[in-house]
């Protein structure tokens, strides 16, 4: 008996499954609320948490900001636009242009061409071959020629006291006699070098290298000798001389 009264007042007063429900649906929906404040917040523990404080303008300024003119660039789109470059002067496409530069490269190479033929004209190519000292000589060095008479340009330039020109002479008439009189090796166009060559173990050959050297050093080194030295250098090259007419 007490049994069944037991149950009968506790299925009665025991909550029913409709307010158990009505809760739960109370609590999903402040829960949900929560979620969706929750996801307009930075997470705390994100590495991409800002450190700067948020700045916040009041109202008014921020109005007054937008009607300044000084601001208008941010907020009208026509100031956005770029200007449009300007165009180059006359001159500065003049400069630029491919013509001008084939035109001066042109006058360049006609230049060149003219330089070339006057060049040409005026054979001065020498420069262009380069010479043996071997095979140069000059003028003053070559053998002389039968029809020059050495004994009166001696005598003539040694009356004069030009004695510079006179060993000069003296020297020229010691070659010939040499290239005439002796079987040195010796041809009209050899240089002072090839003829100290020929001479080689020569009894003389020692004697020859002074008086060449004494030549040159006063011929082509424009050293002027006096009398004595003129007089000492002559006995030289006529008793050298006397050698070849034996």
């Amino acid at each position: 008996m007490f049994k069944y009264l037991f149950c009968f007042l506790f299925i009665f007063l025991h909550p029913g499954p409709g307010l158990v429900f009505a809760q739960n649906e109370v609590d999903s929906a402040a829960s949900v609320e929560i979620n969706a404040d929750r996801l307009n917040q930075p997470v705390t523990d994100s590495g991409y948490l800002s450190t700067d404080p948020v700045r916040e303008v009041p109202r008014e300024p921020f109005h007054s900001y937008l009607k300044n003119p000084d601001y208008a660039y941010a907020n009208d789109p026509a100031y956005w636009k770029k200007e449009a470059p300007q165009k180059p002067g006359i001159l500065f496409r003049i400069l630029s242009s491919g013509l001008l530069m084939r035109i001066i490269l042109l006058g360049f190479i006609v230049i060149g061409l003219y330089g070339i033929y006057r060049l040409a004209i005026e054979n001065q190519f020498g420069w262009l071959i380069r010479k043996s000292k071997k095979t140069f000589s000059k003028p003053d060095e070559q053998a002389p020629v039968e029809e020059m008479d050495y004994e009166a340009a001696i005598q003539k330039y040694q009356s004069e006291g030009n004695y510079r020109q006179a060993i000069r002479f003296l020297y020229l008439r010691l070659i010939r006699t040499a290239c005439e009189k002796s079987d040195l090796s010796i041809s009209g166009s050899s240089t002072n070098a090839e003829i100290a060559l020929a001479f080689g173990l020569h009894p003389k050959a020692g004697a020859f290298r002074y008086l060449a050297t004494a030549y040159e050093y006063i011929y082509y080194g424009s050293f002027h000798p006096n009398q004595e030295m003129f007089d000492m250098l002559k006995n030289k090259f006529d008793d050298f001389q006397q050698t070849f007419s034996l």
